[in-house]
């Protein structure tokens, strides 16, 4: 140790106590920062688990009360999950069950003026117990 400058000691004491408080400030601005980038991010998330609880909740409710029949709850629950099932009928939907090959295809056809429906002929509704539209 270089006694001639221990008189410098206090000084640089005091500067490097000054720096260590700097750096506090600095490092805390940066964690409030921090964290101001990720809170909405952070709520965002919250809201959509939020959301997905609930949404949970009510499809159980309503299958426990038989308004939510199974072809129905499929295809909420396709829609939820990662893979989406092929867009049939109209945006998001999941489109009759045999498209999806749960039964066979209809046998006949109904003239609906610009269009013609896919039905079920009489002899396929008595013995797949479906009306003429599924």
């Amino acid at each position: 140790m270089d006694y001639d400058n221990l008189q410098d000691l206090p000084d640089m004491y005091a500067a490097l106590k000054h720096e260590f408080e700097e750096l506090k400030k600095a490092s805390a601005l940066m964690a409030e920062r921090e964290a101001n980038i990720y809170k909405p991010m952070i709520e965002q998330n919250q809201m959509l688990i939020q959301e997905n609880e609930e949404l949970n909740k009510f499809i159980e409710q309503a299958k426990a009360m038989g308004l939510l029949d199974e072809d129905s709850f499929k295809c909420i629950m396709d829609s939820q999950s990662e893979e989406k099932p092929k867009i049939v009928g109209g945006k998001g939907g999941c489109g009759p069950a045999w498209t999806r090959g749960e039964i066979e295809r209809p046998e006949g056809e109904k003239n609906m003026g610009s269009w013609v429906a896919a039905t079920y002929t009489e002899e396929q509704q008595a013995r797949l117990s479906v009306d003429e539209f599924g």
